[in-house]
């Protein structure tokens, strides 16, 4: 498999969203290292319930982008150029995939050695870690339930696959997709980082090529939950804005919860925290590598 390089003039878009249910506590956390060479972004959310949630999703994060740093400035980094991508300017796919591998099995360590120091509770956390190289060497790797999506040329092309109960129910044939949601044990994971018990990982691996075009969502289950995928594409065949695109959803979100609540009152599901990552390669408005910061609408 070969590779293209994105064109100098083609760059990438991205916008975070990250809101938590009450002021000052929020157990997402966001994060990203970016270098000549291509974007990593990391996107965690601490399980509630547990303590220190808020304290694993940062500190797997920041464990994960440190790691990154770490490894591209390694001795042996000419090895990065592996047989995938020859004579490419940046990571081949090879190195991208084991690299990722390898930061998210440091934030797990971080994250059990933080608590055995301290006497705390697990820490218990899901992540998700995106590359995308100049070169167009793009990877993920995720734990837990935390999503990356890739949508290409108008559909969805790739999910990463939950770590989650409710998954395994549903690839069983015991629960129907349709019905996943809203099942009550929706929120069960069978992995995450910074359990003590887990023996080995089994984390969520691809590597591919980014293409021009492609737009990738990265988001924690209290945002995905409320959207369908296909609400999620037809937010993003709207715009070719990464904050418009985020902002869309949001609206349709908040409209669920409006509606779930107009229908069982208190009964209804609660709204979580909730993050989201979205990232746009190459797209027509984008003249230059930027972080859309603007103003928020909801403020």
């Amino acid at each position: 498999m070969t590779f293209s390089p994105f064109p100098e003039e083609d760059r990438l878009r991205r916008f975070t969203l990250s809101r938590g249910r009450r002021p000052g506590h929020n157990e997402d956390a966001s994060g990203e290292e970016r270098s000549s060479r291509g974007l990593l972004t990391a996107l965690a959310d601490g399980l509630g319930g547990h303590a220190g949630g808020e304290i694993a999703s940062r500190l797997a994060v920041e464990t994960a982008l440190a790691a990154w740093r770490r490894c591209e400035a390694a001795p042996d980094a000419t090895d990065r150029e592996d047989a995938e991508c020859p004579g490419s300017p940046g990571h081949g796919s090879l190195w991208v995939g084991h690299t990722l591998e390898r930061c998210l099995q440091e934030a797990h360590e971080a994250l059990l050695h933080r608590a055995r120091e301290e006497g705390l509770p697990p820490l218990l956390t899901t992540l998700a870690l995106l590359w995308i190289g100049a070169n167009g060497v793009m990877g993920w790797c995720s734990l837990g339930d935390t999503r990356v999506h890739l949508f290409r040329g108008g559909a969805l092309e790739a999910r990463t696959r939950d770590h989650s109960l409710v998954q395994a129910l549903v690839e069983s044939g015991r629960v129907p997709l349709r019905d996943a949601r809203r099942h009550p044990e929706r929120n069960v994971l069978t992995a995450a980082l910074g359990d003590p018990n887990a023996k080995n990982l089994s984390p969520e691996i691809f590597c591919g090529e980014a293409k021009r075009g492609d737009a990738l969502l990265l988001c924690t289950d209290g945002f995905w939950e409320w959207l369908a995928e296909v609400e999620m594409l037809a937010d993003l065949l709207a715009t070719e804005d990464p904050a418009a695109w985020i902002f869309r959803m949001e609206l349709r979100l908040y409209g669920h919860l409006l509606r779930e609540t107009e229908r069982n009152g208190q009964k209804g599901k609660l709204l979580d925290d909730y993050s989201a990552v979205a990232v746009l390669v190459g797209a027509d408005t984008a003249a230059n590598d930027t972080d859309d910061r603007r103003d928020d609408p909801w403020d």
